[in-house]
C-alpha cells in the first residue's frame, strides 16, 4: 500500500522580492493573503544590492540561510512591511553586504494551509490549502 499526498492551492500570483539589508522589505497581495514560500538572507549573487560597495563587500557569494521570521510575520496577511536591519538571528557572512530574498505567493484569502504531522492530526494556519490523502 502507498500513500500519496495531494496539494491543491489557489494562487492569485507569484513574486519574488529582493531587497539590501538595512531597507524595509515590502510584501503585498491586492487580492488575497501572502503566504511565504521562501525567505533567505546573505548573499548568493555578486551584482545585487552592490551599487556602491567595494568588491570584498560583494565577491562572497557563498553565504545565506533561511529566515523563518519572514513567514512568521507575513503569513496570512494582505500588506507587510519589514525593517530588515536585525531581521535575521545572525549574520552567516561577516564583513559581507547582504540582502533578504523573500519568495511569496498570493493566494484566496479564508481557508486554511495545514501539514499533517501524523496520519491523523493536522497543524493548520490561517491562509489556504486543501490536502487530500489517497490510498493506493
Amino acid at each position: 500500500m502507498m500513500n500519496e499526498t495531494l496539494k491543491l492551492e489557489s494562487y492569485l500570483f507569484s513574486e519574488t522580492v529582493v531587497t539590501c539589508d538595512g531597507f524595509v522589505q515590502r510584501l503585498s497581495c491586492d487580492s488575497g493573503v501572502i503566504r511565504v514560500q521562501s525567505a533567505t538572507f546573505g548573499r548568493t549573487n555578486g551584482n545585487i544590492c552592490s551599487v556602491g560597495r567595494p568588491q570584498g563587500q560583494t565577491s562572497n557569494t557563498l553565504c545565506s540561510m533561511d529566515v523563518p521570521e519572514v513567514s512568521k510575520r507575513c503569513d496570512g496577511l494582505s500588506k507587510c512591511e519589514l525593517n530588515t536591519q536585525g531581521l535575521a538571528a545572525h549574520d552567516p557572512c561577516d564583513g559581507t553586504y547582504k540582502y533578504y530574498t523573500t519568495n511569496y505567493t498570493c493566494i484566496q484569502a479564508g481557508l486554511e494551509i495545514c501539514s499533517s504531522i501524523s496520519s491523523i492530526k493536522f497543524l493548520c494556519k490561517s491562509v489556504m490549502v486543501f490536502l487530500f490523502q489517497k490510498r493506493v
